[in-house]
Order: C-alpha cells, then structure tokens, then sequence
C-alpha cells in the first residue's frame, strides 16, 4: 500500500511537470529523431561487420539474432530476411531453434500472414529446460500474434492470450515480461484497474527499454477505459518519448496520442504527431500502422482543412470589416475636414461683419458727438438771444 502511494505520488508530480509544457519532451525527442536513428544505424552496421569476420555458425547466429532485434521495431522486410537467416543457423540447438521460430512467428505476423504465423506458433512447444530468453521470446511471439488478431477475433485472442498468461506464469512467474503480458490479460478481461494496481507494483528499475515503454502503453490504455485521459495522456507521452528515442518504427503510441489530441480539438498537432507516424510505419513497411495512421491522416487533414477554410473565411471576414471600418474613417474624416473649412469661412464672414460693425459704430459715434455739439451750440445762441431781448425790454 505504501509502494502504491508512493508511486501515484510520483505520477501526480509528473503530470503536474507536464502540465506546464505537456509536450515538451516528446517535441524534443522529435526533432531529435534524425539523431537518434543516425545512432541506431551505427550499432546496425557494427554488428553487421561483426557478422562478416565471424567463423563459426553460432557466432553468426549470435550476430544474425542481433540484427533481428535490432531491426523487430525497425524494419519489416530486414526482421523478416533476418529471421530466415535465423533459422539456418541455429544448428538444431533447441533455445537456439526456438528462439528462430519464435522471430519468424514475429516476423509473420507483423507483415499481417496471420494463417502461417499461427500455424507456426501452435507448432512451438516451451518447457522449463529452456533458457529464459527463449522462454521470453517464445511468449513475446505470441502475444504480438493474438494482440494482431485481437480486431478480427476478440474473444478468441484474448483467451489465447489469458492462456499464454497462463502459461507463461508456470514456467516464470519473476520475469518483468510475464506481469506486462499477465497485466495485458487481466485487462482485456475487463479489469483495467486490476490492470494498473499490477503495473504500479513493479520496479521500473529492472524495465528494459522495450518493456519501459509497453509498460507505459499498457497503463495508458488501461487509463482509457477507466475514462482518465489526464493520466491515458501522461503515459502515452511517456511510451511515445521512449519509442521515438529508441528509432522505433512500428510504435501504437504516438499514434494513439495523435487521435487523443484530435479527440480534445488540438487538430494542429494530431496532425504533425500522425504525419510522423504515417512516415515511420511507412519505413517499417508496417500493413497495419500504414491504414490507421493513413486513414486517421485523411480524416485530420481534411478536418485541418476545413479548419483553414474557416480560417480563412474569418480572416476574409475581419479584412473586411476592419476594411469597411477604415472607409467609414476616411468618410468621417473628410466630412470633418469640410465642416472645418466651411467654419473657417464664417469665421472669416464673421470677422469681417465685426469689423463692418465696428466701423459703423464709430462713424455713428462720430455724427452723434457732432450734433450734441452743435445742437449745445444752437441752445447756447438761444440763450444769448434771449439775455439780449430782455435787456432790450428793460432799456
């Protein structure tokens, strides 16, 4: 109970990390993919000069098994020319033998020969006497084939699975394969929770790269049918991340990814995260990534379309808003100028009448003071005359 919480502590603080930029890693470990794969070429061709000085069948089985892992997850054609090469020299040694069945049960399958793949598989039998890897492999093999046919035969794949799991425990109950496969099981048989409880126990720690990434993968489809798709997002960010470092070519997980985000409405990126998958499942030469990513590319891409048109609409729409807008501007701007011009002029007009006013004020002013002078003058004679006629009177 105390390792479990320590563990959901762990996933609360990495997708609150990823909440700040989600995407930041695997964007990263995208645009370092050419470097990652130049990588990956160099172990290639080291191993294939290894194979050309080596001398003995077994050397060149141990060199020819090496390039099949190699190429399992990065080329079809290579896995499957790899795998007959397998089974040239395993030299009648039984792990060795079972070892090259089981690449080419894988190799079969990925190319989707589903018929000769099974009839191949139900013709291998595993037992305690072999080593761990064959052991492995052998139930790696089969998983890989029922989990192909888990779209055409659901009830049948996953009891061949459950059977496997079965099995699988019997031989080797401690192997960190067996619990991924085991986990596999108990949620196609309705148990998701049961599922992540399973995960959440083992050490990351002891995971393998491969393993690493299917364990992130798992959870994540077992958090889909629980309807998280905070924590369905986290891990497969976590299992894509992990695919496009190791040059894996026929990855679920970025492709599953893409449609989450397509389902939230970031089209944008569902479409370059499809794109990169549509690419690498086309090098892989992968039947049933290239229709999915394919199909899922189609209908993004159109939908990214449409979008662009809207887009488009839209932006057409504000130009000419903003355009109409900008002609009102214009419209208002003149009509002001002219409203300016014509106050200017009756400003002028007024001006003119003012100084009209004032001169007249003035001209009148003058008139009057000349008639109050002389209208005084004529009062003054008035009273002269009168002063004289009295004394005229008197005398």
């Amino acid at each position: 109970m105390k390792k479990s919480c320590i563990i959901w502590l762990f996933a609360g603080l990495a997708l609150i990390s990823c909440s700040k930029s989600p995407y930041r890693e695997i964007d990263k470990a995208l645009s370092e993919s050419d470097t990652y794969e130049i990588e990956y070429l160099a172990r290639i061709d080291s191993v294939r000069n290894v194979l050309k000085s080596a001398l003995t069948d077994e050397q060149k089985w141990d060199c020819l098994y090496e390039l099949f892992d190699l190429f399992k997850h990065y080329n079809s054609d290579s896995t499957q020319y790899y795998s007959h090469l397998l089974m040239q020299y395993h030299g009648n040694d039984p792990d060795r033998m079972l070892i090259s069945q089981s690449a080419e049960v894988r190799s079969l399958s990925r190319q989707s020969y589903f018929n000769e793949a099974e009839l191949l598989f139900e013709r291998l039998s595993v037992s305690s006497e072999n080593t761990s890897k064959a052991i492995t492999d052998y139930f790696y093999a089969g998983e890989g084939l029922y989990s192909e046919l888990l779209k055409m035969d659901p009830s049948k794949s996953k009891k061949k699975i459950a059977e496997l799991a079965d099995k699988y425990r019997q031989l080797d109950s401690t192997s960190v394969s067996y619990h991924l496969l085991n986990a596999k099981s108990i949620r196609y048989n309705g148990n998701p929770q049961g599922c992540i409880d399973l995960l959440n126990t083992l050490p990351e720690s002891k995971f393998q790269k491969h393993n690493y990434s299917l364990y992130h993968y798992n959870l994540a489809l077992a958090y889909e049918e629980l309807g998280n798709t905070e924590l369905q997002q986290l891990h497969l960010i976590l299992s894509a991340n992990e695919d496009i470092r190791m040059s894996k070519k026929d990855y679920s997980s970025l492709y599953s990814l893409a449609m989450l985000l397509f389902e939230k409405g970031d089209i944008q990126r569902a479409s370059s995260y499809l794109g990169k998958a549509l690419s690498d499942a086309l090098q892989y030469n992968y039947p049933v990534g290239l229709i999915r990513s394919a199909s899922a590319s189609l209908l993004v891409n159109e939908l990214l379309h449409e979008s662009e048109i809207k887009q488009r609409k839209s932006l057409v729409i504000g130009i000419i808003v903003i355009s109409s807008l900008g002609l009102l501007a214009i419209i208002l701007a003149l009509y002001l100028k002219i409203l300016l011009r014509k106050l200017r002029r009756s400003n002028r007009r007024l001006q003119v009448t003012t100084a009209k006013l004032a001169s007249t004020s003035l001209i009148k002013d003058s008139f009057l003071a000349g008639y109050m002078e002389q209208a005084a003058y004529y009062i003054r004679k008035v009273d002269e005359n009168k002063s004289q006629l009295r004394r005229a009177m008197k005398s």
